[in-house]
């Protein structure tokens, strides 16, 4: 009883090895069919075997799309900056207050005005 238990086990990895190297076998067959897609494939036909033009077009496409998250970064972040720097330029008594609620020790009065001021809307 304890033999049967090993041999099934074996012939299940047994099968998970045949489905996974059919599964490899078809990917790499197919493969030449999935080359390109065809839009690439019929400026590339069209071209005459002159690829610079549609290479140095790919080359500028991808450092667009890698340099929009950047900016998008630097923009939001610049636009915040500027909307902290008014607010404190307003009212700079209030920034001022703010930030000497941080810098004074934690007394049980100090630590209400806290919990008032983080429960205010």
């Amino acid at each position: 009883m304890t033999r049967s238990i090993p041999i099934r086990m074996h012939k299940r990895h047994w099968r998970i090895l045949t489905v996974v190297s059919l599964f490899l076998f078809a990917c790499l067959v197919l493969t030449a069919e999935a080359s390109a897609c065809p839009t690439c494939k019929e400026a590339m036909g069209e071209d005459g075997g002159n690829h610079a033009n549609l290479v140095q077009g790919y080359f500028w496409s991808i450092l667009f799309m890698l340099s929009v998250p950047p900016m998008i970064l630097v923009g939001l972040g610049s636009y915040f900056y500027l909307l902290v720097r008014r607010a404190r330029r307003l009212d700079p008594e209030q920034a001022d207050s703010q930030l000497s609620v941080l810098s004074q020790p934690l007394t049980p009065e100090r630590r209400k005005q806290l919990e008032d001021m983080s429960h205010a809307p």
